[in-house]
């Protein structure tokens, strides 16, 4: 995603919404990897989380579907054609049952 988007000056959270299928596979040994990268100033947050049973960091939606926090970036002024990355990985274990709605990305509110 290209910052022109969001607005300058701001903190944003990006958000991973997700559901997890009654049948499911491989979600509670091993870790998904939840990266965001804010291309311009080259500041990446990483972090690993198992996703069955329900992470403490992660939050129900009032409509069946879970959030958990990726990470955080700061759009300065003038950083247009800055680009934001976020991703969702794990590449040792087969898995089943994971349901991805999106990636929201939301201001911070201080």
């Amino acid at each position: 995603m290209s910052a022109k988007n969001l607005s300058s000056g701001t903190t944003y959270t990006a958000y991973l919404v997700y559901q997890l299928a009654e049948v499911r596979s491989g979600l509670a040994r091993t870790p998904i990897v939840l990266r965001v990268n804010y291309r311009q100033s080259a500041i990446v947050s990483v972090h690993s989380v198992i996703l069955d049973p329900m992470p403490q960091e992660a939050r129900h939606g009032g409509d069946g579907w879970m959030e958990i926090e990726m990470g955080q970036f700061f759009i300065e002024q003038g950083n247009d054609d800055a680009a934001i990355e976020c991703s969702v990985t794990e590449v040792s274990n087969l898995k089943g049952g994971l349901i991805v709605e999106g990636i929201e990305l939301r201001p911070m509110h201080m």
